[in-house]
């Protein structure tokens, strides 16, 4: 029961293995691939060919065909490869890569029941081929089937085509994977970063060969603008203004004391008249005197400043003298005044606060 199960599993990699169009990667000679590719149908030159060219391949011949290895047998199709002097034959170089001898290639298992083009070799166009497992080699391909065709892909990598990035050679080409600022096929184009605009806060972008630049508003910093400029640091925390500065996301607003307001320029600070609202009053209850960053209240006569500082209170100016104010005899204060009065026997002077004797007249009875 075990061994039907495992032939169950085992069923599907036989099948894989034996796909049309496999690919079994051999080894590198002179900056070629060498593959075997299977194959379906015979083994013919036609079919060798075929079945590289649809796995998107080229195909070697029999012969290496640099140097004195040519031959009428090597076909025009073929790749040229330099064989580095171990033999002519392209099956003794894999062979000398892959077993270690380029003598007796026949007996190199990796290269196994693989069969090479050879144009004009004979009349069926057969393709010559190896057994491995015999030792046998120069088998006639036009009666052996769905074995492997000899392929190679030139490792376009080596020729270093991708200016700044790195290569993945793949069948039939090559991929670049750009470095940061290149793009094209060969990452040979500088990519405009700009695109995509990068520098916030209205920022200006400069492309640059692999870069770029963001030229910032003076309120913001960074590689991208991205960062808010404290424009307050300076001056002893005043920044660029006179008194006050406080910080804002993207720029500053300035400020002035009390007594203080802020000039047309934004940053000066001038004096403020306190005293021009409220009828010239400004917030004195009678009169306001503005001086140089604040203002002073006073009263009118008969009134006195309170102790808020901007108040008027009726003054009593009958408290002094013993409480005769300014008058010679009796005061009465008044709202803002006051009234002096005199005793019996005395009238009020013309200054208004002075008592004098009345006149006496003498009447005699005749």
């Amino acid at each position: 029961m075990w061994k039907f199960l495992l032939w169950i599993i085992a069923c599907p990699s036989l099948v894989i293995l034996s796909a049309q169009g496999e690919k079994v990667n051999l080894t590198t000679v002179d900056r070629w691939k060498f593959y075997k590719v299977r194959a379906s149908g015979a083994m013919t030159n036609a079919n060798v060919k075929s079945t590289c060219e649809a796995a998107r391949m080229r195909y070697p011949c029999y012969w290496s065909g640099t140097g004195s290895c040519t031959s009428t047998y090597w076909g025009s199709g073929c790749i040229r490869f330099d064989d580095g002097g171990v033999h002519c034959l392209t099956l003794s170089v894999l062979s000398h890569v892959l077993c270690g001898s380029a003598a007796g290639f026949g007996s190199c298992q990796p290269l196994n029941a693989t069969f090479v083009y050879l144009p004009n070799w004979h009349s069926d166009g057969s393709a010559p081929g190896m057994d491995a497992d015999t030792g046998t080699s120069g088998l006639f391909g036009a009666h052996y089937y769905n074995k492997w065709a000899l392929c190679v892909d030139r490792n376009e990598c080596l020729d270093s085509p991708c200016e700044h990035g790195s290569c993945t050679d793949t069948i039939g080409g090559y991929t670049c994977r750009c470095s940061n600022g290149w793009g094209g096929t060969n990452c040979n184009q500088d990519v405009d970063e700009c695109d995509s605009n990068p520098c916030l806060h209205y920022g200006t972008c400069q492309n640059l060969m692999n870069g770029y630049r963001c030229h910032c508003k003076p309120e913001w910093t960074g590689t991208n603008c991205q960062s808010d400029v404290n424009e307050c640091t300076s001056n002893a925390g005043r920044g660029p203004c006179e008194q006050t500065c406080t910080n804002l996301h993207g720029g500053y607003r300035c400020s002035c004391r009390r007594g203080f307001q802020l000039a047309s320029d934004g940053v000066s600070c001038v004096d403020a008249d306190e005293c021009q609202a409220n009828g010239g009053r400004g917030p004195c209850d009678h009169i306001c005197t503005n001086v140089h960053g604040s203002y002073r209240c006073s009263c009118q006569a008969g009134h006195q400043l309170d102790a808020d500082g901007f108040s008027c209170i009726d003054a009593d100016e009958c408290l002094t003298n013993g409480g005769r104010g300014p008058c010679d005899q009796t005061c009465t204060n008044l709202d803002g005044s006051y009234r002096c009065s005199c005793e019996a026997g005395y009238q009020l002077d013309s200054d208004g606060f002075s008592c004098t004797g009345r006149s006496c007249f003498e009447f005699k009875h005749f």
